[in-house]
C-alpha cells in the first residue's frame, strides 16, 4: 500500500500532491524495494469551454530510491490557450507557456508523504489583440509548493498548494476519496488565480493504479471563472482532464 501512496503523492506533487503513534526518520525505508526506482515522468491535459492546458514534467530522487524520503530535483513545462471577451476587437485569444525547475524534499511519516518544493519559474503570455486590462509579457520569478498525501484505512486524502511570485499566481487542490482495490474515487476542489483571472472548480476524480509504477487519473466537474478580476466578465462551464504518472 505504501508504494501506491508514494506514487499517488507524486501525482499531487506534479501538477502539476494515516496518522500513527510514531514518525520514522525520513531516511528510513518504508517498504522493501528490490529494484529501487528514482525517476518520475508525469503528464496531463485538461480543458473547459474556451480553454485548454497540457503539461509534461520529470522528477529525480537524489537518493536513488523513491521509497525513502529526501531531496529531489524537478523540471516542469506546460502550454495552453484561452479565449475571453474583451479588448478592442471584442474577443481575445491568449496563449500561455509555463515552466519551472528546482529542488524539493519529501518526508515520509507512516502512511503519509509530505513534499515541499522551490524553483525558478518563467511564464510567457501572448495575446492576439489589444486589451488595456491585460498584458503580454515574459516574467521570471520563484515558485513554491507544499503537498500532503496519504491514507487512513481506505480513505484517501490529498492537499496541495502552489504559489509563484510571477503575477502572484496561486494553484491549490484538495481531494478525498475511497479506495476500491486499484480504483480511487472521490470529490475534488481546485482554486487558481493570477493577476488576470480567477477560477473555482468543483468536481470529482477517478484514479486507476494499474501497477506500482503507473497510475492514470481522470477528472470531471463544473468551473466558475472570470477574467480581469473585479469586472463582470464572469462565466462557467464543465471541465475535464486526464493525467498519468510513471516511475522507473
Amino acid at each position: 500500500m505504501v508504494k501506491n501512496i508514494l506514487l499517488t503523492s507524486l501525482v499531487a506533487l506534479a501538477t502539476s500532491l494515516h496518522a500513527g503513534t510514531s514518525a520514522p526518520s525520513s531516511k528510513n525505508v518504508i517498504s522493501p524495494t528490490v529494484d529501487p526506482q528514482a525517476n518520475v515522468i508525469f503528464t496531463g491535459f485538461e480543458t473547459r469551454d474556451n480553454s485548454w492546458y497540457s503539461h509534461l514534467g520529470y522528477m529525480n530522487d537524489l537518493d536513488g530510491d523513491l521509497s525513502t524520503g529526501g531531496l529531489f530535483v524537478r523540471a516542469f513545462g506546460g502550454y495552453g490557450q484561452y479565449d475571453y471577451v474583451g479588448g478592442t476587437d471584442g474577443s481575445i485569444t491568449g496563449s500561455l507557456f509555463d515552466a519551472d525547475a528546482g529542488l524539493g524534499y519529501r518526508y515520509l511519516i507512516n502512511n503519509f508523504v509530505i513534499g515541499a518544493y522551490a524553483g525558478v519559474h518563467v511564464r510567457d503570455r501572448d495575446l492576439d489583440g489589444f486589451d488595456a486590462n491585460a498584458s503580454e509579457s515574459t516574467d521570471w520569478g520563484a515558485r513554491f509548493s507544499l503537498d500532503v498525501t496519504g491514507r487512513v484505512g481506505n480513505i484517501y486524502v490529498s492537499a496541495i498548494g502552489q504559489y509563484s511570485t510571477v503575477e502572484e499566481s496561486v494553484w491549490s487542490r484538495f481531494r478525498t476519496g475511497y479506495v476500491f482495490g486499484k480504483l480511487t474515487i472521490g470529490p475534488e476542489y481546485v482554486y487558481m488565480r493570477d493577476a488576470q483571472f480567477e477560477e473555482n472548480r468543483f468536481g470529482g476524480f477517478v484514479q486507476y493504479q494499474a501497477c506500482s509504477s503507473f497510475a492514470i487519473i481522470g477528472t470531471f466537474g463544473h468551473a466558475d471563472y472570470s477574467f480581469r478580476r473585479g469586472t463582470n466578465n464572469d462565466d462557467s462551464s464543465l471541465y475535464g482532464g486526464i493525467a498519468a504518472v510513471f516511475t522507473f
